[in-house]
């Protein structure tokens, strides 16, 4: 018998987390649509942003932030070159966000919606911001009460008197007229520190506004009051406030957004600061340039995308329900004596983005057969002209096994827009045992198409619609199938997420070439995505279950956007699966998330795709685990070699692993008396892990 001499180096070990992991968010992955490269490919899509103007980096230029209404997303894109930055503070926002500077420090502050009102946190640099007030009060003539503004309104908030604290205009509840909260901020404290509001005029501009539809009235000064039941009496139905000194007179001019209609109109200002007069209506401004025209309900941003020191347009959809989610229409301000604005794009910043619409469900594939992963991408509708269209798009990887690119084929794979669903997931995997995958889509009712791929092995995808109800599954409502060896018995299994954030199970009792799903469980492991605490009051549950060291982990994404972890599927034998994360190593991008794994690149870490609710999606590239919290000793490692078998002969531990320099596994052992046949290993040295419980220590291993 050859005796072999193995030498372990016990070290000082580190005690880390189980299965740890660590990612780089990286936006590098070329990607091409038709000619044109995609220069912001991985920066997440935008469906309905507003824009605002912030030196976020401190370095004296202004910078351009945007709030996507979809996901509930900030974005900081900087000075130079729109340069694209995340933003991931531990903020929650709604409705609508805007940064204006009230207390004159220069760092411009956050004004949001909230229920009925506005919430407001003050910019203590450095991005960092404080709650300053949770709902705005102002005086309505001896009541002091909520300064209102609609759940569906956005309020024009600036400087109105030019006194140097801002003011508001809101429109009333009854939404026939404008009211104007004056900021007292100046006149009681000599500052503009205080958010001091009072109810300065109950019909600003002496205008008024039909509740049923969008026309303008001229001359209505508050004393002449319509009769009743001349606008049927109607409570404020929605609309958007835009402010601007268009022409550089000192008094502020407005541009309207009505609910539902798809034109902007502007209302100029011939009175002054103090008496604010409209005098002028544009209905379909700006009409000297190309109109805005968007489905429906739509919000001017003024802000200086271009930092020239002119306030430009970006319009969008303020309806994130039926809005156009594939428009922002840009007009640059070209004017010298006044704003004058020139259409310039209606998909500012995401025609070079990935963007699908609303949502972003992504699956790997090798759709041509050419020995590289391609990307087939679902969503949950794009809309545009008040329909919603769920399509497949089609990503082809043109790089190679180690530095992946990708080509965008198509939008609508398949031409699955014809059949008239607002929302398709997709899951592969090959259920009839003749080599290549097959394609299941869940839909927006909770059932499940299956596409058979009649192509057979080594030839690319020919997909044909075998059963629009399949196994006549239905799991409620927003099914999200995923196709994976739940239990270890080399047949693919069907779990699926649904709207109300759990997770249902179909183990397959059929055999390799006829799949048999039969329901087991509708709340699998008591997965759960809803939290009321954060206002996932359904949870949208998308699930990806993966291989790591022979150990299945469940990572699972949500109506609010966190990653959900599981790190160990084992612990069903003992009853509920255990939950380690709610945001997977920080990598929360907006909400409805849906995330798939694997290593693209073959440098043997974990690869990430995550998409989102505003179409986009995010890459994540894994990177070396960092050593944290404390260091421990152990004792010295003893061991026996006998018939090419090593044993740990003064330590007990669940698993026992070795990987080569570069992280390739070569052995694992999981309970098995402390031993490993090290039989096959050749001379080098290796990486030991053994796992005790949910700790893991390395060593140095030398053959």
């Amino acid at each position: 018998m050859t005796r072999i001499v193995l030498t372990i180096i016990a070290l000082s070990l580190t005690k880390i987390p189980f299965a740890q992991y660590s990612f780089s968010r990286l936006y590098n992955i070329d990607v091409t649509d038709g000619d044109n490269y995609l220069n912001r490919a991985w920066e997440g899509g935008l469906n309905y942003p507003i824009f605002s103007n912030i030196d976020f980096n401190n370095d004296g230029k202004i910078d351009l932030v945007a709030f996507d209404k979809s996901g509930e997303r900030l974005l900081l894109f900087d000075h130079y070159n729109l340069k694209f930055q995340p933003f991931n503070k531990n903020l929650v926002f709604n409705r609508w966000v805007l940064f204006r500077d009230f207390n004159c420090d220069g760092l411009a502050d956050i004004f949001t919606g909230t229920a009925g009102g506005i919430k407001v946190y003050k910019n203590t640099g450095n991005l960092n911001f404080v709650l300053e007030k949770s709902i705005l009060k102002s005086d309505y003539i001896n009541l002091n009460s909520n300064l209102y503004v609609s759940n569906t309104d956005i309020p024009g908030i600036v400087d109105i008197d030019g006194d140097g604290d801002l003011d508001i205009l809101t429109f009333e509840i009854n939404g026939a007229r404008i009211e104007l909260h004056k900021n007292l901020s100046m006149e009681q404290f000599n500052n503009c520190n205080q958010l001091s509001f009072q109810l300065n005029s109950k019909c600003w501009g002496e205008f008024t506004e039909n509740p049923s539809n969008n026309d303008i009235y001229l001359n209505q000064p508050y004393a002449i009051t319509h009769k009743k039941g001349q606008y049927h009496d109607l409570l404020h139905a929605g609309s958007t406030i835009t402010t601007l000194d268009q022409n550089k007179d000192g008094d502020i001019e407005i541009i309207i957004g009505d609910i539902a209609f798809n034109n902007l109109i502007y209302l100029n200002n011939g009175g002054t600061t103090s008496h604010a007069v409209i005098d002028e209506i544009s209905s379909n401004f700006p009409s000297y340039s190309k109109s805005i025209d968007i489905n429906t309900f739509p919000y001017a941003s003024y802000a200086d995308v271009d930092f020239d020191g002119k306030s430009d347009l970006i319009t969008v959809s303020n309806n994130e329900s039926i809005g156009d989610n594939k428009k922002v229409i840009l007009h640059k301000n070209i004017g010298v004596q006044q704003d004058t604005f020139s259409f310039e794009s209606s998909q500012f910043l995401i025609d070079e983005m990935l963007d699908f619409g609303a949502g972003a469900y992504p699956v790997l594939i090798d759709e041509d057969q050419d020995g590289l992963l391609d990307l087939l991408i679902g969503n949950s509708g794009e809309n545009s002209n008040g329909n919603k269209i769920g399509k497949i798009a089609l990503l082809r990887n043109i790089g190679t096994n180690t530095d992946p690119s990708y080509k965008i084929i198509t939008y609508d794979y398949l031409n699955l827009s014809s059949i008239q669903e607002a929302y398709l997931y997709p899951a592969v995997g090959d259920i009839d045992g003749d080599g290549d995958d097959d394609l299941f889509l869940g839909l927006q009712n909770g059932k499940i198409a299956y596409y058979n791929n009649t192509a057979n092995m080594a030839n690319p995808c020919v997909f044909v619609l075998a059963n629009g109800f399949y196994n006549a599954i239905d799991v409620g409502s927003f099914s999200a199938p995923q196709l994976f060896d739940i239990n270890n018995d080399n047949l693919l299994d069907l779990i699926i997420g649904e709207q109300n954030g759990t997770l249902t199970y179909y183990p397959n009792s059929g055999t390799s070439s006829i799949a048999n799903f039969r329901f087991k469980e509708n709340n699998f492991g008591g997965i759960t995505t809803q939290d009321f605490s954060i206002g996932a009051f359904y949870g949208y549950a998308t699930p990806h279950f993966f291989k790591d060291r022979d150990t299945t982990r469940i990572l699972v994404g949500s109506e609010k956007g966190g990653i959900y972890y599981y790190q160990n599927m084992d612990s069903l034998q003992m009853g509920n699966i255990k939950l380690t994360s709610v945001n997977f190593e920080n990598t929360k991008d907006g909400d409805r998330s849906a995330i798939i794994t694997h290593d693209l690149n073959k440098d043997n870490y974990m690869d990430l795709f995550i998409g989102n609710l505003s179409g986009g999606l995010a890459y994540h590239q894994g990177i070396a685990p960092v050593a944290i919290e404390s260091t421990i000793d152990i004792p010295e490692v003893k061991f026996i070699i006998h018939n090419n078998q090593l044993e740990l002969i003064n330590l007990k531990f669940d698993k026992i692993s070795i990987y080569s320099i570069s992280g390739k596994l070569i052995k694992s052992v999981t309970n098995n008396n402390n031993t490993i046949s090290i039989a096959n290993i050749s001379k080098g040295i290796y990486v030991g892990v053994i796992q005790k419980g949910e700790q893991q220590f390395s060593f140095k291993l030398i053959k």
